[in-house]
Formats: structure tokens, C-alpha cells, sequence
């Protein structure tokens, strides 16, 4: 998942924060604020801030205009932002491939008061520093959330090479924006306002310590029309509550899509602040009890004890043999996770021996429960693996539903992963589950894309090359191929460099032909297909120089596909080069042992004989003894029959050993 698919599933901060120095005691009466005092007109400095600073900072306290921006700027494409933890600022005139999409959670209905200035720092950063000073009066800042969805972007891997446009400052992008209502004001310290209450549905006489809302956006009424299952927010329940940010590097790296982990799915807050499963509290001085140390089962079984949703998750994980009663509790308690393990840990309680049919069709109709809990509560990973079980046959009796498949898979990829994104997007194209719509597909390979993976984009090309939403497009095929080139694709490096060296469908472009193949062909990974080619495009001097060195030195990087066998036969008979009987033996060798080149096994066997007949005489009884059976081989194992040799088949195995 791209990461955290796990987030959507905790509440957005519920918070009941310890008090701080000073102001353990009777609770004391609020200094009334103003609207502006309340949400701070400047995105101000914060009093506490280090290098693991929030990753997920609330935006409530942003000023109008600030919010409008970011919502401008996700119709737009994948918000760019500054953010030094003092400040954050969307870089306006930066912009990066991609696009947001909305999918529905389970709605969560939270209340926060934050007490003091590390509270606020941790998790209202931007504004610390202003709001800090109504809450060393002695008052509190009451915060009341409602989440009903999010829209996330696939993107995950963007680096500064990616970014277009005016980007200086850049340093971060919008991963995600968390989407609900919000209700804010001064309250008394201790004493914590309903939602209710501080959306002014319930006001009560109440003392005169206490005081209305000062400042709202959205309506709760509205938001309790929202499901998971709802195709946008209602229109009174869309603001952004927290954007999830990830850095920008100075360099892609390479990662492949794979199911996030434990440290994947945490919140960062900050030092001495760790995540309750609602908000950043201050251990050991805060009522909520922050997320345990997974590894420790003493640690995560208090924790749980106390109601912290994850920690149950992994006390049932640690504990010896895993308790499904503990997954369940976790689950139970709104954690996306702990409904994944439940189900996970059911459809394994199936398979145990002695298991009746009537348990089996218990757990796997609570497994089936729990996974859709899971997805519905916004674990995009939960809802794309599930969708394949929907569709298997046989996958431990799970019930083949195609449309249900489909489903899940389109509810993931909006959710952000992007492997669903491409498994949709296969669907819709095949009708599997689903109508036929080749516009949709589209959008989803886009979609999948855009999360950097080369992969993604080369299918992307592929259905543009072959026509499979509608009439060929040779240029929209190039532009999809030349971008997973960009990203270490090497194999659509190759597919591009041939487009463009032929002029198929596009103009002819030698000189680009031979930079996207030097790409596919990078040192650090090698792609075989287009090694070989630009050892050709070297050897031959199409598109560029001819230089039989680098021709050889390319084919040798290449070196499967006749890549190293072409480098022996230029060093063995001096194409070019100072022949060099030795180094053309070990290409030669390299061939035939790790790519099974019988042509090369020829060679081998050819300068051996001339060089060392007993090793040649051992090669051939080696190689025969193991590919003999091998039409390819029958040349090369009749010629050693005729120099005496009789076949060693004492030893097993696919492809010759490295003998020298």
C-alpha cells in the first residue's frame, strides 16, 4: 500500500490530554476568546518542534483562505508543500503527476482538549505558538472532529526531479486529506465539551465557565447522513481535518508495492509524544494511553487493557499460540488492523484439524465479516487482497462474487493503492464483475501510474499501444512507456527506444532511441533487452558512434539474451579490440553456466579443447549428463560423443556449473 492504509481506520483525535505543569487542580474558569484568537489568522511558529514533528499535523487551525487553497489545489493535481514544522505553505506554483480521489470511511466522531503548550505543538504545530498563550491562562482549547472519508493520491515515491513548475521550498506532498466537520473554542480545563455541544446542537444552561463555540465548518447533522459506502461527502461535511504528508527526496528510490508493515502504519508525533490511536499524548501524563512498543507483550496487554485499540492487535499477535479474542477486541474498538487479524486468523482456524463444518461455516462468515469491517473502516490493502479471494475458485471455500470482487478492488484503489487501481482497471477492461468501460480504465491506470511504480505504467502504455480502449495511440503509448522508463522500468526503456528508433507511429528519433535504451541499460540494473540493443546501436553505429569497446562492454553488462556470448565472439576474434582469448573464455562461460546459451557452450567447450583438453573432456561430460535430453543440446552432445566422452548423470540440476 502504499503506505498506511491502516491510518483511515483510527479516530481522528480524541484526545483528553494530561495537564502540564502548573495546572494539575481544580479546573479554572476560560478567558473568553475571539474567532480570530480561537483558529490564529497566520500559520504560526511552534514553541516545540524536532525533525520527527507530527507527519499527519491537524489544518483546523488554517485560515480560510489557506483551505480553500488546498482544496483548489487537489482538484488540480498532487499538492506540493513547505513545511519546516514552524510553518506550512502549499507551494502554489508546483505541481507533480497525479490526482486525488474520495472513498467513505466508517464515520468517527472525536473530542479533543488540548491543555497545554506541548499538547498543542504536538498536535496543532502550525499554531502552537498562538494558541499557546490562551491555554497558559489556564483555559483549554476544545477540538470536536467528525471524519466520514478521505481522498488520497497513489503517489508514494515522488522525488524533486518529479516536481514541475516554481517549486523552491519544496519539501513535502499531500498524501492524503482526511475530510469531515469541525467545532473549536475555549472550554475549561478538565472538563471536555460534547460534539453536540460544540457544533452548538446542544448547548445547555450551563455555568458561565463555560462558552460557545467560537468557530465551525460543516454541519453535524449532515455528516451523520454520511456511510462508508457513500460516493462523496455530504456537501456540509467536506472540510479537511489533517493531511497525511510524505517527503520529497532528493532521489527516487526504488521500492516495490508490497503490504505495509507495523512501523508503516504509525502516526509520527514528535519526541516524547507517541500516538494513542486517537492523538499525540505525552506518556505517562495523559489519560489516553498511547500505542505499546510492538514487541513487547507485557507492555501491549496493559495497553490494551485500557482500551488502546492497536496495542490489542499486537498482544494477540505476541501472544503464544495468537488469540482471536484479542484481534477481536482491537477491531471491535474501531482499529482496521485488528479486524484483518481477526479474519486472517479465522479462515487459519478453518484449516485446523477436527474442525466440524458448522465451525468452519462460523469462521468463515466471520472472517468475511471482519475483512469487510476492515475495509470499511478504510484499510485500502484489506479491501484489494480481499477482492481476489472474492474471485478465486476454491480459495478456501470463500465465495466466488465477481461483482463484490469488484467492488473491493475499485473501493482500495480509491482508498489509494494503487495495485488496486491496475487490478480494476483490468477488470473493467475484460467486463470481469463489472460493465465494460474503457474510460474508467483509463483513469485507474492513470491512476496506478502515478504511483511511480514502472510497472503500472507500462501496462498503461500497453493498452495504449494495442488498442484496448478504443483505436491505437502510438503517442499517448510513448509518453506511458518513456515514463516507467523514467522509473527504472528497463524493460519499457527498451519498448520506447524500439517506437522511437522505427518511427512506429511516432517521429523517428535516433538520438532519443539510444538515451532511453542507455536508461534501460543502467549499470546499476541492467535490463537484458536493452543492453543488447544499445550494444548493437554501439557495434553497428546506428543513432550514434561506433565503438566496438563499448560494444562489448555494454553486451557484457547485458550479458543474458546472447549478450555475453556477442562480447566473447568480439574478444575472441579481435572485432574492434585486441583479441583476448581469456577474457572471451570466462563471457563465454558466464553464458552458457547463467543463461543456458548453448551456442556459447560451444564456444567454451571449443576454446577449452584447444587450451585444456581434460577440462574440455570434463565440460562436455558434465553438460550432457545434465542437458542431454535437450533438443538445443544434441549438436554439442553428438560432437563430445565423438571425442569419447560419456555423459555424467550422476548429477542433477537445469543449467551447467561454472567450469572453467
Amino acid at each position: 500500500m502504499s503506505r498506511r492504509a491502516l491510518l483511515v481506520t483510527i479516530p481522528f483525535v480524541s484526545l483528553l490530554a494530561a495537564c502540564g505543569a502548573g495546572q494539575v487542580g481544580e479546573a479554572v474558569r476560560p478567558k473568553e476568546a475571539t474567532g480570530a484568537q480561537a483558529m490564529g489568522e497566520s500559520l504560526g511558529a511552534s514553541d516545540v518542534c524536532s525533525a520527527k514533528a507530527t507527519n499527519e499535523p491537524l489544518v483546523v487551525d488554517w485560515k480560510s483562505s489557506d483551505r480553500t487553497d488546498l482544496e483548489l489545489g487537489m482538484r488540480d493535481g498532487v499538492v506540493v508543500v513547505a513545511f519546516d514544522c514552524k510553518s506550512l505553505r502549499i507551494v502554489k506554483g508546483c505541481r507533480v503527476s497525479g490526482s486525488y480521489a474520495y472513498a467513505g470511511v466508517s464515520r468517527k466522531e472525536d473530542v479533543v482538549q488540548l491543555r497545554n503548550a506541548d499538547d498543542l505543538a504536538a498536535n496543532l504545530p502550525l499554531s502552537a505558538g498562538k494558541l499557546g498563550a490562551e491555554i497558559k491562562r489556564g483555559s483549554a482549547l476544545d477540538l470536536a472532529l467528525v471524519t466520514v472519508g478521505r481522498r488520497s493520491t497513489t503517489a508514494s515515491g515522488f522525488a524533486l526531479p518529479d516536481l514541475v513548475g516554481t517549486c523552491g521550498g519544496a519539501t513535502h506532498f499531500v498524501r492524503a486529506a482526511y475530510l469531515g466537520a469541525f467545532a473549536m473554542g475555549t472550554g475549561t480545563s478538565g472538563k471536555a465539551r460534547a460534539a453536540a455541544e460544540l457544533f452548538g446542537a446542544g448547548v445547555s444552561g450551563g455555568s458561565s465557565s463555560e462558552r460557545n463555540t467560537q468557530v465551525t465548518d460543516g454541519d453535524l447533522a449532515e455528516c451523520k447522513k454520511s456511510t462508508a459506502d457513500s460516493p462523496k461527502p455530504p456537501e456540509q461535511c467536506q472540510s479537511a481535518l489533517r493531511i497525511e504528508l510524505l517527503p520529497i527526496p532528493a532521489e527516487r528510490a526504488a521500492t516495490a508495492e508490497k503490504k505495509p508493515d507495523r512501523e508503516d502504519q504509525k502516526v509520527r508525533c514528535g519526541d516524547g509524544f507517541a500516538w494513542s490511536g486517537s492523538a499525540c499524548v505525552k506518556a505517562g501524563e495523559s489519560k489516553d494511553v498511547a500505542e505499546c512498543d510492538h514487541k513487547d507483550l507485557a507492555a501491549c496487554t496493559a495497553a490494551c487493557e485500557k482500551g488502546q485499540a492497536a496495542s490489542c492487535m499486537y498482544a494477540g499477535y505476541l501472544e503464544k499460540p495468537m488469540r482471536l479474542a484479542l484481534f477481536e477486541k482491537s477491531c471491535a474498538l474501531g482499529y482496521a488492523g485488528g479486524c484483518y487479524a481477526h479474519g486472517d486468523r479465522s479462515m487459519t482456524e478453518r484449516m485446523r484439524k477436527g474442525a466440524t463444518d458448522a465451525e468452519k461455516a462460523t469462521l468463515l462468515a466471520q472472517a468475511q465479516k471482519q475483512m469487510d469491517r476492515a475495509c470499511d473502516l478504510g484499510d485500502a490493502w484489506v479491501c484489494w487482497n480481499t477482492s481476489s479471494w472474492y474471485e478465486a475458485v476454491g480459495g478456501g471455500d470463500w465465495p466466488r462474487d465477481l461483482p463484490k470482487s469488484a467492488a473491493l478492488a475499485r473501493r482500495g484503489c480509491d482508498l489509494g493503492y494503487a495495485p488496486a487501481c491496475l487490478t480494476t482497471a483490468n477488470k473493467l477492461l475484460a467486463g470481469q464483475g463489472t460493465a465494460k468501460d474503457a474510460a474508467t480504465a483509463e483513469l485507474l491506470l492513470k491512476r496506478a501510474c502515478d504511483a511511480g511504480k514502472s510497472e503500472n505504467c507500462e501496462r498503461l502504455g500497453s493498452v495504449y499501444a494495442n488498442g484496448d480502449l478504443g483505436a491505437k495511440d502510438a503517442p499517448k503509448a510513448l509518453a506511458a512507456y518513456t515514463r516507467a522508463c523514467s522509473y527504472g522500468g528497463a524493460r519499457a526503456c527498451h519498448t520506447a527506444a524500439l517506437m522511437l528508433k522505427s518511427g512506429d507511429g511516432v517521429p523517428k528519433d535516433p538520438s532519443a532511441s539510444i538515451a532511453m535504451l542507455q536508461k534501460g541499460c543502467d549499470p546499476k540494473a541492467p535490463g537484458w533487452d536493452a543492453c543488447f540493443a544499445l550494444g548493437e546501436a554501439y557495434e553497428q553505429g546506428e543513432g550514434t558512434t561506433k565503438n566496438m569497446p563499448l560494444a562489448a562492454e555494454i553486451y557484457e553488462r547485458g550479458c543474458m539474451k546472447g549478450g555475453c556470448r556477442r562480447a566473447g565472439e568480439i574478444w575472441e576474434k579481435g572485432i574492434g579490440v585486441k583479441a583476448d582469448p581469456k577474457k572471451a573464455l570466462e563471457l563465454f562461460t558466464r553464458a552458457c553456466h547463467n543463461g543456458g546459451d548453448v551456442k556459447a557452450c560451444e564456444r567454451q567447450g571449443a576454446i577449452l579443447e584447444k587450451s585444456d583438453k581434460p577440462k574440455a573432456l570434463a565440460f562436455y561430460a558434465d553438460i550432457c549428463g545434465r542437458m542431454g535430453s535437450a533438443p538445443e543440446y544434441k549438436s554439442l552432445c553428438d560432437h563430445a560423443t565423438k571425442l569419447g566422452v560419456k555423459p555424467d548423470t550422476r548429477k542433477g540440476g537445469i543449467f551447467p556449473p561454472n567450469i572453467k
